[in-house]
């Protein structure tokens, strides 16, 4: 990116820079060292020592660009310049980040986070419509405005905020800008002096807006550059390659919401079903398409986005995080061939799709999405390309509890006991209790599997019954105790005997 006189000027005030700006437009891609031998170009600021053009022994730096003048309180012009040189690698480095956000699942939100990085202040990304795309987490209501709460709840911009006027005299800023700055005081609760509001362009009309919430009762040009800056990057992404993405984006983003963990009111879910003209106690089912992960197929899963837009007028179709997400009424022939033809769709390449639990309220979708993309991560039929989270309901609810939950809080602690005295007595308890488990409670089954006499295994029983404060032989424990043992496993697994040949079948006596 090219950078402005009032950039470096602020950058290089730890040398105690002092300015004199006109022009300070964003013009500058490098800095040169200053030759009477050769032809000013306005792509570099210039650097050489005062006393070459001044009768000044101060011998200080001077960076200038046109019109404009840094005079910088140092007199050694090699450690200036390669300051100078850190303050471009800066800003390209920010500027190549910025740029690669078009890869991110959430763009909107990868280009506010970067942004931040530069403003250190509440910013948000906001449509014309007044809804909100994006909105940096680090600040409270308290911090900013009487409306931020609302912003974030609801995702929507205040009109409030768009009826302000401007309060700075703008003719101070270079004539390229239109940021407005907006005074947000009046109440001294507030530690944010302004609102920046600047146009977002995306084919070359006004897309919506980028807000900032700035800190600092003066604001510098740099801060409203910048400002200009990120969001024309926004656009010139918006205008590569988010045309159709933006679509899907704007046509169910309150469903995006709730996949992304967020509270949304229920006003936004009974408007969704009216628009929809769903009845809200319709029976539903979440299918979940994914492109290969280490290699995602963008262009083809846009290609099988828009099959089954075509073909699904009626149902709720948009893209989440490389994965096309589908949410249809159950009525069994319609869902039954919609699902042949997702099928048809993803038979070549490396595509797969999940299949939810039936399920109503579109509030639940997360729960849902969770389950279709489980069944993908199963794929019980490895040949398979549709997979049903009700063959895997399991192990699923497995993942789900050690997901969202402290599952370890859930154990009984009798069985970490069991793992103690295993470990300081040499004994195989955990592994016994394990093992009359998946028998159903036959001893007989459990001596045969284990490889134990009978009386082995009743003597470790009544061992193991002693550190349990519950009837391990009670169905409904028995049961609670194989789902310990499910979210256990992956952290403390059982290794089951192998046979020996030499056992021929037999009962080992121990």
């Amino acid at each position: 990116m090219k950078l402005s006189m009032w950039m470096l000027s602020d950058e290089l005030s730890e040398f105690g820079a002092k300015s004199a700006i006109q022009d300070g437009k964003c013009e500058i891609s490098s800095v040169r060292v200053f030759s009477f031998e050769e032809t000013l170009s306005r792509d570099y600021a210039y650097i050489g020592n005062s006393n070459d053009f001044f009768d000044d022994s101060s011998n200080q730096v001077l960076l200038v660009h046109g019109h404009d003048i840094i005079l910088i309180e140092h007199t050694d012009v090699a450690e200036v310049l390669n300051r100078i040189i850190q303050i471009f690698d800066k800003y390209r480095d920010w500027d190549e980040r910025l740029r690669k956000t078009y890869l991110d699942p959430n763009p909107f939100q990868a280009v506010l986070d970067i942004a931040h990085e530069m403003f250190r202040c509440p910013m948000l990304f906001g449509h014309k419509s007044l809804r909100i795309y994006a909105i940096t987490a680090q600040y409270t209501d308290e911090q900013v405005y009487d409306g931020w709460s609302e912003v974030k709840d609801l995702n929507t911009i205040p009109l409030s905020l768009l009826k302000r006027a401007r309060s700075l005299d703008m003719t101070l800023y270079p004539d390229d800008l239109d940021p407005a700055a907006i005074s947000t005081a009046g109440d001294d609760t507030k530690h944010f002096d302004y609102q920046i509001r600047t146009n977002c362009y995306f084919g070359g009309e006004i897309w919506g807006h980028m807000y900032l919430y700035y800190n600092k009762s003066v604001i510098s040009p740099t801060v409203m550059q910048l400002a200009r800056y990120t969001a024309d990057v926004y656009g010139d992404l918006l205008n590569m390659s988010f045309n159709k993405n933006l679509e899907r984006y704007e046509k169910y983003p309150f469903l995006v919401y709730l996949l992304d963990g967020k509270d949304i009111p229920e006003s936004a879910i009974h408007n969704l079903y009216y628009q929809l003209n769903w009845d809200e106690q319709s029976n539903l089912v979440l299918y979940k398409i994914t492109t290969p992960p280490n290699v995602p197929d963008i262009s083809r899963l846009d290609w099988i986005y828009d099959k089954i837009v075509s073909k699904a007028v009626n149902e709720i179709v948009f893209t989440y995080n490389n994965s096309i997400v589908v949410i249809s009424r159950q009525v069994e022939s319609k869902s039954n061939t919609l699902l042949a033809y997702i099928q048809s769709l993803i038979s070549f390449g490396d595509f797969h799709c999940g299949v939810s639990f039936t399920f109503s309220g579109l509030a639940n979708i997360a729960a849902h999405y969770f389950q279709a993309g489980r069944a993908i991560d199963i794929r019980l039929e490895r040949d398979a390309r549709v997979h049903y989270f009700k063959d895997c309901a399991f192990d699923g609810l497995v993942q789900a509890v050690k997901s969202n939950v402290s599952w370890r809080s859930f154990v009984t602690p009798a069985l970490f006991k069991l793992i103690e005295i295993d470990a300081a007595q040499g004994t195989e308890y955990y592994k016994t209790l394990y093992c009359l488990l998946i028998n159903k409670g036959h001893s007989s089954n459990a001596s045969i599997a284990l490889y134990i006499h009978r009386n082995t295994l009743k003597y470790r029983l009544d061992k193991i019954t002693q550190v349990f404060d519950m009837n391990i032989f009670d169905e409904n424990i028995a049961s609670y105790l194989r789902f310990c043992y499910a979210l256990m496993m992956d952290d403390f697994p059982v290794v089951m005997p192998v046979r020996r040949a030499e056992d021929n079948g037999s009962e080992v006596d121990n």
